[in-house]
């Protein structure tokens, strides 16, 4: 995986496409902060999205919880699949950060 801080929608389906900031994502945790602990998104090579989530307790994305995600992703990234994966954790960077955005590199 490349570090980054964009998601760049790049599909030739969806237009031109544009790079969206990562930080637009930290807003989506406030709102669901009470449920997930954590977050990262993740861009594959194919542009489908992973919204990786952590929650406090339990093995499952709350309805309410998944369509503010499915609902704000598409606001940000129109016409690009996306996937919600509850994990247990998100491993920290080697230097021990998180990285919000993973752009998965072309092959």
């Amino acid at each position: 995986p490349w570090p980054s801080r964009r998601v760049s929608v790049t599909r030739p389906s969806i237009g031109q496409g544009r790079p969206v900031s990562g930080l637009v994502f930290n807003i989506v945790l406030g709102v669901i902060g009470g449920f997930a602990r954590a977050f990262q998104v993740v861009q594959r090579r194919d542009h489908s999205v992973v919204f990786k989530v952590v929650p406090f307790q339990g093995d499952a994305v709350p309805p309410r919880e998944a369509k503010i995600i499915r609902d704000y992703t598409e606001k940000y990234l129109p016409g690009v699949p996306i996937t919600i994966e509850v994990v247990r954790e998100i491993p920290l960077t080697a230097a021990g950060k998180r990285q919000p955005v993973v752009v998965e590199r072309p092959a």
